[in-house]
């Protein structure tokens, strides 16, 4: 389990360095909202073997946090205004994530399949 939270870590890491390259407009934002989270729980998933309760909650919180630290690093490490498309990256990052592990504890416990 261990390696599988460095090894998310780490995904959001260099996610954050690769996203400080880059301007938040126009589909940036909505693409590394949805893609880092999605990057640090597969990763995590593929570390541990499988799927644990906590995993997308996890991938809200590291992902959404990759992203933050992103943003600031794109706005030469917070001396330019907190861009808009960056809050919407956040926000994006840590709330479908949580969304989507709701969903499926929900489908898991009406016993769909």
């Amino acid at each position: 389990m261990a390696l599988a939270i460095v090894a998310a870590a780490a995904v959001a890491f260099v996610a954050a360095v690769i996203l400080g390259e880059y301007a938040f407009v126009g589909v940036t934002p909505w693409a590394a909202g949805l893609v880092v989270p999605l990057a640090v729980a597969e990763t995590c998933a593929l570390a541990a073997g499988r799927r644990p309760a906590w995993l997308w909650p996890f991938a809200a919180v590291t992902g959404s946090g990759g992203v933050a630290w992103g943003v600031w690093l794109s706005m030469g490490r917070g001396l330019d205004p907190w861009p808009s498309g960056g809050s919407i990256a956040v926000a994006l990052a840590l709330v479908w994530p949580v969304a989507v592990g709701a969903a499926l504890r929900r489908r898991h416990t009406a016993g769909v399949s």
